[in-house]
């Protein structure tokens, strides 16, 4: 049995409510899913979020029991005549919007850090042969060592079991007008995509840490859908950035934020990045208890 104590967020798939367990008084993140808000083509996402949490946290989807210590742990998930509930770890520190707003624009040095944690959580991913489709700021929460953990796989799609004779990850397209006004990549709003789309989420989440702000001069909450469409398919991303980053990240992020798909890099070419130089040899190592020290 668990105990409400507060939301934590609400979205357009559930609200996340932070709970204690009513025996060992651990806290955990519960996400309800209302079911009669649901419609009968909203089932099936549900069951797949379900599945792509499972098999990331139990390292089922690689086929080999490895598991990635890069996304929030299902604990548990359940369901009753009224909701569908995900139990989740909870993470104190929050995500990298409360993260911002309490302190403001990230420094470049940490968000270097931020942004080589967040490749190699989607390259785990797309190994997997799952897009995330909703990589924002908002869906990045930070432990207590302050490292990225990846979270919400409510619009997540996956495309099957991976396994060493799999088709190529360039036949793995799917079309769902689907993601968060500002972080949508171009061709998302065009029709057929694939793996580029979390690419273009990465680098708006990049472009935003050195800003506090979206590229293209985009304002989802004050601006037409049309407009969002408008801007993010024509406009430049304004680079110059008042001299706040070098050369490097100004490369990088004009690659990430490729409009054309098929010129955009995949995660395996940016990580080779002069910005990341140095930088893999501090991936994160396993964690240590007290009784390994």
């Amino acid at each position: 049995d668990f105990r409400p104590l507060r939301v934590l967020g609400k979205g357009g798939h559930g609200t996340v409510y932070l709970v204690e367990d009513t025996v060992s008084e651990r806290p955990f993140a519960l996400k309800v899913v209302e079911k009669n808000g649901l419609r009968l083509r909203e089932y099936p996402p549900v069951f797949e979020e379900q599945a792509v949490m499972q098999a990331l946290t139990t390292g089922t989807g690689s086929g080999a029991g490895e598991t990635s210590p890069w996304f929030v742990p299902l604990a548990g998930s359940f369901e009753d005549s009224d909701n569908f509930y995900f139990l989740t770890e909870y993470y104190p520190r929050g995500d990298l919007m409360m993260e911002m707003k309490r302190n403001g624009i990230v420094p470049e040095h940490q968000a270097r850090l931020w942004c080589a944690e967040l490749l190699v959580a989607i390259e785990y991913l797309h190994k997997q042969r799952i897009i995330h489709r909703d990589i924002k700021l908002d869906n990045i929460l930070l432990d207590e060592d302050k490292h990225i953990v990846l979270t919400d796989f409510g619009i997540a799609r996956a495309f099957g079991r991976a396994n060493a004779n799999r088709p190529g990850l360039d036949v793995d397209e799917t079309h769902s007008l689907v993601g968060t006004p500002g972080y949508v990549a171009p061709e998302v709003y065009s029709g057929t995509y694939s793996y580029g789309v979390d690419v273009w989420g990465a680098g708006v989440v990049l472009y935003c840490m050195l800003t506090g702000r979206l590229p293209f001069g985009l304002q989802p909450r004050e601006q037409r859908l049309e407009e969002v469409i408008a801007r993010t398919d024509s406009l430049p991303a304004d680079l110059d950035l008042c001299g706040l980053v070098n050369e490097d990240v100004r490369d990088l992020l004009t690659k990430t934020l490729e409009k054309d798909p098929k010129k955009r890099p995949s995660i395996r070419k940016l990580k080779k990045h002069r910005w990341f130089r140095g930088m893999w040899v501090l991936e994160r190592p396993p964690h240590l208890s007290r009784s390994d020290v």
